[in-house]
């Protein structure tokens, strides 16, 4: 988890925020693959080999470097509190990983897409995948979003 660590403490030096500890573990609340809490990001296991590990870390810092409380004071806000760690995210790939807006955007995207397409539990507090993609490609409009097909499902 190095990279992982690497890319909290990047973070924070360009955003702000506390210090992260970066920690493995399958400690983690179901359909969660990884969780920002108290100054400790934790991740499970799986996540370190996936495609998704960055935009996914991402996000979570994203919540570090905003200053989001694990819990926000009603389901609104924490929805709020999920949409803009997916834009900080976005952000994070940019300034610290040294993509372009639109590879970052369309790393966070994929992401999105592969939980809208496998029709993923999000864990409690988080819109629906759906939702979540859509706000990105209105936050970060571009050609990034072509294939990128958002049917919610019931």
């Amino acid at each position: 988890m190095v990279e992982a660590q690497r890319l909290a403490d990047e973070a924070r030096v360009m955003f702000g925020g506390p210090p992260v500890r970066v920690v493995v573990s399958d400690a983690l609340p179901m359909h969660a693959g990884a969780q920002y809490r108290d100054g400790m990001l934790v991740i499970a296991p799986a996540i370190a080999d996936s495609p998704y590990f960055l935009p996914l870390v991402a996000h979570e810092l994203g919540h570090a470097t905003l200053g989001h409380v694990h819990r926000a004071a009603g389901r609104e806000d924490a929805a709020r509190q999920e949409l803009d760690a997916n834009a900080r995210a976005v952000e994070i790939l940019r300034g610290v990983r040294g993509l372009t807006d639109r590879a970052a955007a369309a790393s966070m995207g994929a992401y999105l897409a592969t939980l809208v397409r496998t029709n993923a539990v999000m864990p409690d507090g988080h819109p629906p995948a759906c939702a979540q993609l859509r706000d990105l490609q209105r936050r970060y409009p571009g050609d990034w979003v072509k294939g990128l097909a958002c049917v919610e499902r019931r």
